[in-house]
């Protein structure tokens, strides 16, 4: 689990902040060992320049419905940044992070798969 609140400066911005996040050993070295250091606004502007389709804001769509499958949409929404102003989310709901660990790399398995073939 990364735990992005604990640098806040560096991870947090002002809207759609993911708080933590779930991912694997394979991924994890896939990202150290590419380490993409790229904004997001200049890849999209290379993909524009390029004239192709850009798809990049699907992606979160995407994750999130692949997810729906493993988990309630509290818990998605918790990890994509989203905390709702009801009152059960804000004061009663405590998920357990293992279960949602769990649940989360269950849900990307496919993903991940897919990746990591394109990659290796």
């Amino acid at each position: 689990m990364l735990e992005h609140f604990r640098f806040a400066n560096l991870f947090l911005r002002r809207f759609k902040n993911a708080y933590i996040t779930f991912l694997t050993p394979e991924l994890l070295k896939l990202i150290t060992t590419l380490k993409p250091n790229i904004k997001y606004t200049t890849l999209y502007t290379k993909i524009r320049c390029l004239g192709l389709p850009n798809k990049t804001k699907q992606l979160r769509k995407y994750f999130a419905t692949k997810l729906r499958e493993e988990l309630p949409t509290e818990a998605i929404d918790l990890l994509q940044g989203r905390i709702n102003r009801s009152v059960f989310l804000r004061y009663y709901y405590k998920p357990f992070l293992k279960d949602i660990r769990i649940r989360t790399l269950k849900g990307i398995e496919p993903l991940q798969k897919e990746l990591l073939e394109t990659f290796s």
